[in-house]
C-alpha cells in the first residue's frame, strides 16, 4: 500500500448479476472486457518488461468459500508472514466471521509469501492446520511484491471463490467495520450502478533515491503525478469483475507499488467500470479520533474504515465498535 493513511465514509456499492464459475473472458458471455491501454510498457517499465506472477499456492483451503452457501463479502487481507499476533488479533475483533449471521455471511482470508527463515515457516505451518484461513504464495514475502501478493488473492478469488458477490481488499492494520457494511449495503436494490467503492488518489511520483517510494527516471516517464488510483486500504469490488482485474494485472507490465498498478493502471484497462470514490476524513487520521466519532455520533458516525497502528489501537477501536453496535 503506497504511504496514504485515511479514515473514510461509506458509499452504496450495487449489486450486478453473477458470473458463472467459468471465469476466463474468452469463456464468459460478460459484461466486461480487458482491454490494455496503449503505450504500457513504455509508461511503467521499459527496460524491464516483467509481470506478475501466475502464482502456485503452497498453502490454500480449496473448500474456504464453497463451504459456504450465499457468501456476502470475501475479505483478503494482506499481512506478512511474521505477523502472527496482528492476524490472531484481527481473527477476535472484527474478522469473527461468526459476529455477522444475522447480517450475511462473511470470510476473512489472509495472503502471504514465503519467508527464508524455516522457523518462521514452521510456525505458519501450525497457524494454517489450526485455522486454514491463508493463502501463501511461492514469492518471498517482501514490501517489493505486494503486486503479486495482491495478484494472488484476485488469482484465487477468480479460481476458488466465485459464490461471493463482493470481495474486499485490505492489510492487517486496519480496522472495518464490517456492521456498517452489512447493515448499510443495498445488495440488490438496483443495478450497473457501481463496480468499485475505494478511496480515489493521485500522488507525487517520489524520484528522490532517499524516499521509501523512489520511482526511476525511466518509470512514468515526464510524469510529475500517478494516473488516479484507488488507495489500498480500502478496495471493495463487486465479485464479477474481480476474473478481469486478475486478467488484467496478469497482462499489464510490473511495478512494484500495488497500489498505482491494480487500483490505476489495471482498473483502467477494464472500460466503463463505475468507481464510486468514497470521501476520506483528514480530521480522523488518529485512532482517538476514530474512537471520539464512534464515541459522539454512534451510529451516525460516518467513518467505517479506521487505520491502525498497535495491537492496541485494534482492541480499543473494536470494543468502542461493538459497544455502539451492541446498544
Amino acid at each position: 500500500m503506497l504511504g496514504v493513511v485515511v479514515l473514510v465514509t461509506y458509499g452504496v456499492l450495487q449489486n450486478r448479476k453473477r458470473i458463472s464459475s467459468r471465469v476466463m473472458s474468452d469463456n464468459i458471455n460478460a459484461h466486461y472486457q480487458v482491454k490494455l491501454q496503449p503505450g504500457l510498457l513504455q509508461l511503467i517499465n521499459p527496460t524491464e518488461p516483467k509481470y506478475p506472477y501466475d502464482v502456485h499456492y503452497i498453502k490454500e483451503d480449496e473448500a474456504f468459500c464453497s463451504s459456504v452457501t450465499n457468501l456476502t463479502f470475501l475479505v483478503i487481507v494482506l499481512s506478512s508472514t511474521t505477523n502472527f499476533n496482528r492476524r490472531q488479533t484481527l481473527r477476535k475483533t472484527w474478522a469473527n466471521e461468526s459476529l455477522y449471521t444475522s447480517y450475511g455471511t462473511l470470510k476473512v482470508v489472509f495472503l502471504l509469501g514465503t519467508s527464508d527463515n524455516a522457523h518462521v515457516q514452521k510456525q505458519i505451518d501450525k497457524e494454517f492446520n489450526l485455522y486454514g484461513d491463508m493463502v501463501q504464495g511461492a514469492f518471498l514475502d517482501t514490501y517489493e511484491n505486494l503486486t503479486h501478493k495482491s495478484t494472488m488473492g484476485f488469482k484465487w478469488a477468480t479460481e476458488r471463490c466465485r459464490n461471493a458477490r463482493y470481495v474486499i481488499k485490505t492489510d492487517d492494520d486496519v480496522v472495518i467495520n464490517m456492521f456498517e457494511l452489512f447493515q448499510n449495503n443495498k445488495l440488490s436494490e438496483s443495478e450497473n450502478k457501481t463496480h468499485v467503492l475505494c478511496h480515489r488518489q493521485s500522488t507525487r511520483v517520489l524520484r528522490d533515491e532517499s524516499e521509501k517510494w523512489f520511482v526511476s527516471h525511466y518509470q512514468f516517464k515526464g510524469m510529475s503525478r500517478f494516473p488516479p488510483y484507488c488507495g489500498g486500504l480500502f478496495v471493495m469490488i463487486l465479485n464479477e469483475v474481480v476474473p478481469y482485474l486478475y486478467e488484467s494485472a496478469s497482462k499489464t507490465p510490473f511495478f512494484w507499488l500495488e497500489d498505482v498498478l491494480l487500483y490505476g493502471i489495471a482498473l483502467n484497462n477494464i472500460p466503463g467500470l463505475k468507481i464510486q470514490p468514497i470521501r476520506e476524513n483528514i480530521e480522523g487520521f488518529h485512532i482517538k479520533a476514530s474512537i471520539n466519532c464512534l464515541d459522539k455520533m454512534k451510529k451516525q458516525c460516518p467513518l467505517f474504515v479506521f487505520m491502525t497502528v498497535t495491537l492496541n489501537d485494534i482492541v480499543k477501536l473494536w470494543a468502542t465498535i461493538l459497544q455502539v453496535y451492541n446498544s
